[in-house]
């Protein structure tokens, strides 16, 4: 039944090549599949990992993907499994699994990562890095082992040694090179006192913005973190320049900003509107570090270089960590649910990308087989 179905799908593909391209030289190339008795074994053994998975057999599953793991299409076929196993809840016996792959072959950079990335979930961080790092040994070029090993260093608050993953991770990789992390680099710098380069950061991440259909709060966070830096270096004008009054968080800033300027209405009256939009009462003195999160722990975490800083210089630093604390959010990529519909989709994407031109792709993307 399940080679009649794959058989049909199929043929499906072909018409709609035909119909819409009358592309019979290529759909010629696609019947010549179904006679192929390796290729559907192999796609038959895709849909019985995703089956067996979907019924929690794991290590059944398993022992097909060790069957295939020399087969194309495999790297994908474990992306697809690690997200199946997160969203099943069984990410820690999917870690074993993958291990005994990487163990069979201990050149497969994939099996380590995605291992690390099931303890990841799990947050076993000190067993997660460890994975990391061998799949960077095994495959230096493996953007994402990059990508969340610099997560590990940040939620840990080595910030100097995310900084350093996150850009190797997208120099290798453009997925790993667009405005969330742009921003989220700029972050880090922040909090390093290392200004320059933050402002290059939320620069870039403001260009990054402006290429696809940003969020307005997004852009003005953004440009609120560039106002900071100039706040902290004396440049008070600017920083009033680029605050964005219908920002709820920027109204600490503002009255701060006009004090600065000798403006005492306006800066009594957005002190005012502060404390009454945040019922918590929240200061940003020393030695207090109630309700904070990632970067207001990461200053407790580092007291004594912050509270070195004279009580101005510390209040913009405490400041720039409780907006970011309020704004901030964890990066992930990925299939974020499992969409079972589309299993032909990949499988065949994959096994034509290096066979078929730009436009030929763009056509199936345009037509998706399904």
């Amino acid at each position: 039944m399940e080679l009649f179905i794959l058989k049909l799908l199929l043929c499906i593909m072909i018409g709609i090549i035909l119909i819409q391209d009358s592309d019979f030289w290529e759909a010629n190339g696609y019947l010549q599949k179904i006679k192929d008795d390796k290729y559907i074994k192999e796609n038959l053994k895709r849909i019985q990992v995703r089956s067996l998975l979907q019924l929690k057999k794991v290590p059944e599953a398993f022992g097909i993907l060790n069957e295939i793991q020399f087969c194309q299409g495999y790297d994908n076929m474990l992306n697809d499994t690690f997200y199946m196993l997160k969203k099943i809840g069984m990410t820690f016996p999917g870690a074993i699994q993958f291990h005994r792959l990487y163990e069979k072959n201990n050149k497969d950079s994939e099996a380590m990562h995605f291992e690390g990335q099931c303890y990841y979930n799990d947050l076993n961080y000190d067993k997660a890095l460890q994975c990391f790092d061998k799949a960077i040994d095994a495959n230096p070029k493996s953007a994402k082992s990059f990508y969340y090993k610099g997560q590990i260093l940040f939620r840990t608050f080595q910030f100097e040694q995310a900084l350093e993953c996150y850009l190797q991770a997208g120099k290798i990789s453009s997925k790993y090179n667009n405005h969330y992390i742009s921003f989220h680099i700029g972050n880090l710098y922040l909090l390093l006192f290392k200004f320059e380069k933050a402002q290059e950061a939320y620069n870039l991440s403001i260009e990054q913005d402006s290429q696809i259909e940003a969020g307005a709060e997004r852009r003005q966070v953004t440009l609120a973190m560039k106002a900071i830096i100039h706040w902290y270096n004396k440049d008070i004008q600017s920083a009033r320049d680029l605050v964005d009054t219908n920002l709820q968080v920027s109204t600490f800033m503002l009255s701060r900003l006009y004090q600065e300027l000798k403006y005492d209405y306006q800066a009594q009256h957005n002190l005012t509107l502060f404390k009454q939009n945040n019922v918590d009462g929240y200061n940003f003195q020393k030695q207090n570090y109630d309700h904070g999160q990632m970067f207001i722990k990461y200053m407790e975490k580092n007291s004594q270089q912050f509270e070195q800083l004279d009580d101005r210089e510390y209040e913009i630093m405490k400041y720039a960590a409780w907006v970011l604390d309020y704004y901030a959010y964890d990066i992930e990529f990925g299939y974020k649910d499992w969409d079972y519909s589309k299993i032909f989709y990949l499988t065949i994407q994959n096994e034509q990308n290096e066979k078929i031109t730009r436009q030929q792709q763009r056509r199936l993307e345009k037509y998706p087989i399904i």
